[in-house]
C-alpha cells in the first residue's frame, strides 16, 4: 500500500465515522485500533460501519507489516 493510498483510506474512514460514537475521530493508528476493538458497541448498526471497520483493519495491517511505501 502506498502512502497516498493510506492517506486516502484514512480520509475515507474519517468521513464514514464522523457521526460515530468514538473516543476520537482522528485517523491515527491508536484511534483505528480502538475503533476495531471497541467501536462495534455503539456503532455496529450505523450506516458505513462495516466499510469503516474494513478500512481501519487494512490500514492497521499494512502498518504492522511495514508494507506502506
Amino acid at each position: 500500500m502506498t502512502l497516498a493510498e493510506v492517506l486516502t483510506n484514512r480520509h475515507r474512514w474519517e468521513e464514514l465515522s464522523k457521526d460515530f460514537k468514538l473516543k476520537n475521530n482522528h485517523g491515527t493508528i491508536d484511534n483505528l485500533q480502538w475503533f476495531v476493538t471497541h467501536g462495534h458497541g455503539s456503532n455496529r448498526f450505523r450506516e458505513g460501519f462495516e466499510e469503516a471497520k474494513s478500512i481501519a483493519k487494512s490500514i492497521i495491517n499494512n502498518h504492522k507489516s511495514g508494507t506502506i511505501i
